[in-house]
């Protein structure tokens, strides 16, 4: 028999975030702990755990003497956390990203691309030298 599927904490704290990014997408604001732990079908206390864990993994922003201190991150901080644990170097004063073995990528005027580098071509020479093609042969 297989045996029914359980929420673990991840699954919760995951579906926690889904909640917070409906609310405000519905309302504006940020849900309050009882808010949370209503949609989980659990206590504030439980609620306040995952808000915490989300907050420790940037996946939010919490400020917990506020009642209604859940911010979802912006854009560009999204971006950047996400370039980070890519392994990208984020050099923000100097407006520059350098990929994992890359080029510096510059913001502004110009075209300065990360270019991969890729190993050089060798020239592997014909061992059989059947491959040349006589005019006569051919029919031509």
């Amino acid at each position: 028999m297989n045996a029914p599927l359980r929420l673990t904490p991840t699954n919760r704290k995951l579906i926690a975030l889904e909640f917070i990014r409906q609310f405000w997408a519905k309302w504006n604001a940020s849900p309050s702990l009882q808010e949370i732990g209503n949609a989980l079908n659990t206590t504030p206390s439980h609620a306040r755990r995952y808000v915490l864990k989300l907050a420790e993994e940037q996946l939010i922003e919490y400020r917990p003497r506020s009642p209604r201190g859940i911010t979802l991150p912006s854009r560009h901080s999204e971006a950047l956390r996400d370039l980070l644990a890519a392994g990208y170097t984020v050099i923000v004063g100097a407006q520059q990203i350098v990929p994992p073995n890359g080029m510096p990528i510059r913001h502004g005027h110009g075209t300065n691309y990360a270019l991969t580098l890729v190993p050089e071509l060798v020239h592997i020479p014909d061992l059989q030298g059947g491959d040349q093609h006589d005019e006569t042969d051919s029919g031509r």
